[in-house]
Parts: structure tokens; sequence; C-alpha cells
């Protein structure tokens, strides 16, 4: 089944072919994008569109590519959907490390993962970064759900364990954390992983306009685009850069995610917080965004 109604748009905030040497700085590929929802076909519809998009970040010298909300299974996935779409952590590295070698970039992958690690079933709302040799570098889990259907679906991560949740792993000398989504509207977040040495956070995000309650039937709602307000006011804060993978509008008479929000990459200069780029177009897109210290700024 195909959701790509129009080519692929491309935005980037670039000045020349060459990424940041190891250390000074890191290339970010942003992917906003169309994708099915709720079963394995959908997951395979959406892992073949990460070898597409992986690829084409690659063929831009991106050193790594952040995709949407649980991008692998979809984020509109109804309680029924659960046990049929949720993967072990394990499973998911099999999928994905072949992607990041091959195109030799690493991936911060969200999905829904099935808990390996515990007795009885638990499902989180989980993101994987791997480096582009395949190595898992964090398997993370949301700690802070959002509305009635995301705690119905998924367990709160890290309830047992927190001194494990904030950790900040590196990427070509660069020091990156990951937050999920709603977890980027609560300041103190965003601080800790400042304080634990993050010099840019990456955010996977379903920022929509509306869901799918479990009779499946859509709801709208008034939601302000944070991409626009909270995000760079955390950057500004916290002295560091952002980058907020959102999801993209849906096709007509296809199950898909939906949303009306828009991605950002943000950077920090002395005059304040600065969106690098947002998407809010019809179509998939991939935003190329360069973040350097701040003693080198940004190119």
């Amino acid at each position: 089944m195909n959701t790509q109604k129009a080519p692929p748009l491309i935005k980037s905030s670039l000045k020349g072919k060459k990424p940041p040497k190891k250390g000074r700085g890191i290339r970010v590929a942003i992917y906003q994008g169309g994708g099915l929802v709720g079963n394995k076909e959908a997951i395979k519809h959406n892992l073949n569109n990460l070898k597409k998009w992986a690829k084409m970040a690659s063929d831009h010298n991106a050193q790594i590519i952040v995709l949407p909300e649980l991008f692998l299974s979809g984020y509109n996935i109804r309680l029924s959907d659960r046990e049929g779409v949720a993967l072990t952590q394990s499973q998911v590295l099999k999928k994905i490390t072949p992607i990041a070698i091959k195109n030799k970039i690493a991936i911060v992958c969200p999905y829904p993962e099935l808990a390996e690690d515990s007795e009885e079933k638990k499902y989180y709302d989980a993101i994987m970064m791997v480096s582009k040799k395949g190595k898992l570098l964090k398997n993370y889990r949301k700690t802070h759900l959002w509305g009635i259907n995301e705690k119905k679906n998924w367990h709160f991560g890290y309830v047992e364990n927190p001194e494990e949740a904030y950790e900040v792993k590196k990427v070509n000398g660069i020091n990156i954390a990951l937050l999920n989504c709603y977890e980027a509207e609560f300041p103190e977040l965003s601080r800790i992983l400042k304080l634990k040495g993050a010099q840019i956070i990456l955010i996977p995000t379903a920022a929509d306009v509306g869901t799918c309650n479990d009779q499946g039937v859509w709801q709208k709602w008034a939601y302000p685009d944070i991409s626009k307000t909270a995000i760079p006011g955390s950057a500004y804060q916290n002295g560091l850069f952002v980058a907020y993978a959102n999801l993209q509008m849906a096709f007509a008479g296809e199950r898909t995610d939906r949303t009306g929000g828009g991605s950002c990459s943000v950077r920090v200069s002395h005059s304040g917080a600065l969106p690098g780029a947002s998407i809010n177009d019809a179509g998939n897109a991939s935003v190329g965004q360069e973040f350097c210290s701040r003693r080198q700024g940004s190119v």
C-alpha cells in the first residue's frame, strides 16, 4: 500500500558538503513523512521507508537520522493493535542494524516495545538509538505518557530504576540525549540532560491535531505547535541544540498517522534560539541541519 502522493521535499540549513569532524559538531537529518499504522504490514512498509530515507540522509552526509514517535508501527495504534505490533529490543536491533551499517549513519528509531526484561508482559513507547556501526547506544522508554490512550497502551518507563532513564551518549564525538514527544514540554527533563552534559537533545514526536479513539473514531482538539514555542524556549534556556521530529498529514483513504504540527531543528546563538528548519508541508520530507559547539557556531 503506497501512501506517498508527492515527491520528497527536502529542506536544509547546510553550508558545504562536508559534515563536521568528530567532536566538532554533527549533521542531523529529521524525517517527517507518511506511513501506515497498526499492523505487521505497516511495520514492513515503514521499515522500507527507513531504508529509503536513511540512504537519502547518508547521500547528504548526515551523521544521524531522527524519526517520529512510534515510527515502526505508526503512532495512532489502538489497544487492540498492540499485541500484533509490539517488538522486542533484539527484534528491532536486528531490523535496523543492517540499515545503519549499510548507510554509515546513526539511527534514532521509535517503536512499540515488548519488554524482554520483565516476568509479566510490559509494553513501552520506546526509542532505539544505534551507531553507524549498528551498536546499541540507548533503548529509551517514555517516562511521561500523554493522555488517556497512551496510558492505556503503554507502561511508564523506569519506574523502578529512574537513574537509568536520562542518559547521554556520544555520536561523532557529540553528547546526544533523547526525549519522547510530550516530555519536551517538561523543562526539568531538558535541564537534567543539560546538567549531564548533553549538547543536543533529539526528540521524536507525534504532536497531532487529533487521534483515533479505541473505536477508531477520529477526534480533533486544539493543541499548540510547540515546535514554535516550547522547543526553541528549551534550547535557549539550556544553551543547547534541539531536533524535534514530527509526523505528517495523512492521505485520504488510508489508515495512516496524522498531524498538523511541525518539525524543527533549533540552534543556539547569543541572540536567542533560532529555528533551523520547520516543515508543515504535505509530502515526505527530510531536514538537514548541522549543530556545532557554541564556540564554533552553527554551520
